[in-house]
């Protein structure tokens, strides 16, 4: 049973826990924007949002703003202890779907249409790039925390505060439709549409492209796991696992695990120990599973929701998990905190 399953009638579009784990941003597309507790779902603070509905969710670093972005075309910060806000940046026009403040939180960076803006806190504008090939589809911050990695259709982008132009341009030769950086940073997996992924091995100043083809739909989920040596994978209702080597060309065939009736829409790795690990699926079909990621075909255990699940969010320790459910419910799990190692 989940710990809460929160029903809020205009619908959810986006969900982000904060840095201490205690609440969770839910967007709807009604515009507004619920914070709530992360353990019982008490309504916390509503915050106005976006007219014609807010998409994305971001809490800063410490805890105490929270931006959002929406079809209005701007970035909203608001302070959470008094709910006032605090700023409103013009991104572009298009629609914001990504909103992500940086790892310090000192820039805040936005996706709206085919552009990536990045601001300081304050808002002075920072540069990023605004003629991407297609719609943006994810951003996420490199490891120096100044730099941004952005996706669209055709390529994958190496962006850098300060500066108009990419660093570096991986091309993707299709559409990308998700991104996952492993957590040593030595590779970058990107789900394409057209039934395959792309590996970047990234060694030095230079990444080296591998492709897996086969998958029989668009790959949409991808998730590394903590020694990122394990690449899971969601194709259509099966969750594929790909056991990396130290070199790319020593990878092994993937690991088919099946469970789900309906299209996997969530993945994650969640560290237990030392040597033990659970790799996490939601679906349509209403199901939260959990798996051995390299041993048997079957879940560890299957959770059922009585909605679909679109994705998954787990808490910064890894304790809770948040998932939105289909007719606006937000439902969160809990798990036994890893063990410290």
């Amino acid at each position: 049973m989940p710990l809460f399953d929160r029903e809020l009638p205009e619908g959810l579009s986006a969900v982000a826990f904060s840095p201490e784990g205690n609440r969770i941003a839910a967007a709807t597309f009604g515009g507004t924007v619920a914070l709530v507790d992360a353990k019982s779902g008490a309504l916390l603070r509503e915050l106005p949002g976006h007219a014609g509905g807010t998409l994305s969710v971001s809490f800063s670093p410490d805890g105490e703003h929270l931006a959002t972005g929406g079809q209005d075309g701007h970035v909203r910060v608001y302070a959470l202890a008094s709910g006032e806000e605090l700023h409103a940046w013009e991104a572009g026009g298009a629609w914001v779907e990504h909103v992500l403040w940086s790892p310090s939180g000192g820039h805040l960076a936005a996706a709206a249409g085919r552009s990536v803006r990045i601001w300081s806190h304050r808002g002075t504008p920072k540069g990023g790039y605004e003629q991407h090939a297609g719609t943006v589809t994810s951003i996420q911050w490199s490891a120096s925390g100044t730099g941004i990695i952005s996706s669209c259709n055709g390529g994958i982008h190496r962006l850098e505060a300060g500066r108009k132009r990419p660093l570096e341009t991986l091309d993707a030769e299709g559409a990308v439709l998700a991104v996952a950086i492993s957590p040593d940073r030595k590779f970058i997996a990107a789900g394409r549409q057209d039934s395959s992924i792309r590996l970047w091995a990234v060694r030095g100043s230079k990444a080296v492209s591998y492709d897996i083809p086969g998958y029989r739909s668009k790959v949409r989920a991808l998730a590394w796991n903590a020694a990122s040596n394990l690449l899971a994978t969601g194709d259509g209702a099966e969750v594929a696992v790909w056991e990396l080597g130290t070199r790319m060309s020593e990878r092994q065939r993937a690991q088919g695990l099946t469970a789900h009736s309906e299209r996997v829409t969530g993945l994650a790795v969640r560290q237990d120990g030392p040597n033990s690990e659970t790799l996490l699926s939601t679906g349509h079909d209403g199901q939260l599973c959990g798996w051995n990621p390299t041993q048997g075909r079957r879940p560890l255990w299957a959770l059922q929701a009585g909605v679909a699940l679109e994705g998954l969010t787990l808490s910064p320790d890894k304790s809770l998990l948040a998932a939105i459910g289909a007719g606006g419910h937000l439902l969160a799990w809990s798990f036994a905190p890893p063990a410290q190692h």
